[in-house]
């Protein structure tokens, strides 16, 4: 796919997650993940478990690569 279409097939991505979210306000936290992930948006918020959140409150204002570089790279 050239990079023009890649870019393209992202904006209309993120278009679709707007759409759903302006017309469909999540009641709570949980819910706005579930609606960023249906569009395929899920990177915005990602589904985070009590280990993730352990991890995040360790590494305090710097997140530590070694924990999350092969998750974010994996999307």
């Amino acid at each position: 796919m050239a990079e023009a279409d890649k870019n393209w097939a992202a904006e209309m991505t993120a278009l679709t997650t707007n759409n759903t979210l302006v017309n469909n306000l999540p009641k709570n936290e949980n819910e706005l993940i579930d609606k960023v992930h249906e569009p395929g948006c899920g990177d915005l918020f990602p589904y985070l478990s009590e280990k993730d959140y352990k991890l995040i409150a360790g590494d305090r204002e710097i997140p530590n690569h070694q924990h999350w570089g092969q998750r974010i790279a994996n999307g």
